[in-house]
């Protein structure tokens, strides 16, 4: 089997066997046996452990032990896993100072995006030994990069624990206002998960949180919701805590005694049932603390000794030096000095041990009332300034963690609003650059499109020259058409008009030497010449003819010249032919002086000076 593919393998078989742990180990083992390269056979034994932990740590170590030699393994992943494991057994078996040098050994390999999973779990898992060991600088330094990692991942639950992480962290620092802000989005997505085991954990922390801002009423909705999903999944252990919590808000309450029973009783037949001695001692406890606050003094103390009977099964010193405290002070209540005294001065014992400068403070404070009342009066003074130092320095500690808290959420705050203007650069750059391919694209379209428009202009251009080349080239043979007809038909009006006048002479000359029968037919043939001539209609036929084909010429050119004769008119039309004198002079059988001599007439009537041409001139008109 090849190395990667053992883990993947395991890993889909430990999530279907996730709730049977004897098959996982039988099946991890049948893996570990059948694995034939030696590093799968290792890293078998790595998850084996896993799975192992923390309820049996002896066999865990043995599984680890056979697994060493992945130190020298190329896997990254595999090795990472291991030293993931070896840290966790050490932080099992409550060692701090070896598990978290171990995480960091994961934290220093080189960085892949198949590592990052690795990495996160590592850094997660120092910040919250860092944390249980009172390092609150490198606690947050290793849950911020956890949470940052699995941000960049978009690991929504590793994200979610690291989270939870920092508000139980920034709880702890008496950070309730970073506390709540974490909190809150770890408790939306656990409901929108409707992870509800985790949630109920969540709801107990934030209903102290509220309860520490002094919000009453949201703490007890929290503690309540705490209590309503623990009961909806059968954790009885976490119920009785819920169910403590109430009766811990209540029995500070002036008249909080009834609802403190009640919580308090529902809390303890749970906690009775489970034999869950730290509840037991609480719960107690909280209903002792509800009767002293009503003055009931005696049954104050059958419950403070009900919890103390508790007192030998508390591991924590903690709680040991506050049932101490406690017993401490009702016995000084009852006026029993010698017993308070007692209880005070061991509970001063842990406190120091501990360095729990709360506990120390209540203890000082009560001891001196005690002394004050004897007649101790030196002594009373001690513990007397002893009380109130450690109280100021509680105060002090209390208001440097909220400068702290204040300048991690500015710069909190102001690292969001730099991201978020880093983010609207993006944004812009983004549209900007959007833009300018828009831009492009749309000016390469039009560039194109204009081209291709230019390029059918220039065609339907070249298709029209050609046309009008075409239709100049039929104008002109129509024009030539139309000036050899308008020729011909002056030229047949001129012989017509010369035909007619030499009959005419010839027949005059012929009628005085003709006989009478003769001479009456030639009279007759010249009558009927005047009657049939038509000379003057054939004229008038040309010279409309001339108009539709030249645009009104003659008529324009009597409007502007009216003194003009019928011959002159008729010279200008055969001089807009573009005729020339030469022409005209064999047309009209007239001598070339004659057509000279009429053209110097039409000039001299028209205005032209010398150096202006005459036929340029009719052609323009």
């Amino acid at each position: 089997m090849s190395s990667s593919g053992l883990r993947p393998g395991l890993l889909l078989l430990l999530a279907m066997l996730v709730t049977d742990v004897s098959g996982r180990v039988d099946s991890l083992h049948h893996a570990r046996e059948g694995a034939a390269d030696p590093y799968d056979r290792m890293h078998a034994s790595v998850l084996l452990a896993e799975t192992l932990m923390p309820g049996e740590l002896d066999s865990a170590l043995v599984f680890l032990e056979e697994a060493s030699g992945l130190v020298n393994d190329a896997d990254g992943i595999r090795k990472a896993d291991y030293f993931n494991t070896l840290g966790n057994y050490y932080w099992f078996s409550n060692e701090p100072e070896h598990a978290i040098p171990i995480f960091k050994q994961v934290l220093a390999m080189p960085v892949t995006n198949a590592l990052l999973p690795e990495i996160a779990r590592a850094a997660n898992s120092a910040g919250l030994l860092y944390s249980m060991t009172g390092q609150v600088d490198s606690a947050r330094h290793y849950l911020e990069m956890a949470l940052r990692i699995d941000k960049e991942r978009e690991n929504r639950h590793g994200l979610t624990k690291s989270m939870y992480d920092l508000g139980m962290l920034h709880y702890r620092q008496d950070q309730y206002e970073l506390a709540m802000r974490y909190l809150l989005d770890v408790a939306d997505f656990q409901e929108a998960e409707k992870d509800t085991f985790r949630l109920m954990h969540t709801m107990t922390l934030l209903g102290n949180v509220y309860y520490r801002l002094d919000s009453a009423n949201r703490a007890v909705d929290h503690y309540r919701q705490a209590a309503s999903f623990a009961a909806a999944i059968g954790n009885e252990r976490a119920e009785a805590y819920a169910w403590n919590n109430l009766a811990a808000y209540y029995c500070m309450q002036p008249d909080g005694l009834e609802k403190t029973l009640y919580y308090a009783g529902k809390g303890l037949e749970l906690a009775e049932r489970i034999t869950d001695y730290p509840a037991l001692m609480n719960l107690n406890l909280n209903i002792a603390e509800a009767y002293l606050i009503a003055g009931i003094k005696q049954d104050a103390l059958s419950y403070y000794l009900k919890a103390y009977e508790y007192y030998d099964q508390q591991r924590q010193p903690g709680q040991q030096a506050d049932i101490l405290i406690r017993m401490g002070r009702i016995y000084r209540e009852l006026e029993r000095y010698h017993d308070a005294r007692q209880y005070l001065e061991r509970g001063l014992v842990i406190s120091e041990n501990i360095n729990s400068m709360l506990s120390q403070s209540k203890a000082h404070l009560q001891l001196a009332s005690i002394d004050s009342v004897q007649g101790n009066f030196r002594s009373a003074l001690y513990h007397y300034q002893k009380g109130k130092m450690l109280a100021d320095s509680i105060f002090n500690k209390e208001t440097k963690s909220r400068i702290a808290e204040l300048q991690i959420i500015y710069e909190t705050e102001k690292n969001r609003l730099a991201i978020l203007e880093l983010q609207q650069k993006e944004r812009m750059n983004r549209i900007w650059l959007r833009s300018t391919i828009a831009f492009i694209l749309l000016g390469g379209m039009l560039v194109f499109f204009f081209i291709k428009y230019l390029r059918k202009r220039r065609k339907v251009a070249e298709q029209q020259l050609t046309i009008r080349q075409s239709e100049l080239e039929k104008l002109a043979v129509k024009l030539n058409a139309n000036k050899q007809e308008l020729t011909g038909k002056a030229l047949s009006l001129v012989k017509s008009d010369d035909l007619i006048t030499n009959l005419k002479e010839n027949i005059k000359q012929i009628l005085p030497n003709a006989d009478q029968n003769t001479s009456q037919e030639l009279r007759s043939m010249l009558k009927q010449l005047r009657k049939t001539g038509k000379t003057k209609e054939l004229w008038h036929d040309f010279e409309t003819r001339f108009n539709e084909l030249n645009d009104g010429f003659i008529n324009k050119l009597v409007s502007r010249y009216p003194n003009l004769t019928p011959v002159e008119i008729r010279m200008c039309a055969m001089l807009r032919l573009q005729l020339s004198s030469k022409d005209i002079a064999d047309l009209s059988h007239r001598s070339y002086r004659t057509i000279e001599y009429t053209r110097t007439n039409i000039r001299q009537k028209m205005g032209l000076k010398p150096g202006q041409n005459l036929t340029r001139h009719i052609l323009q008109i």
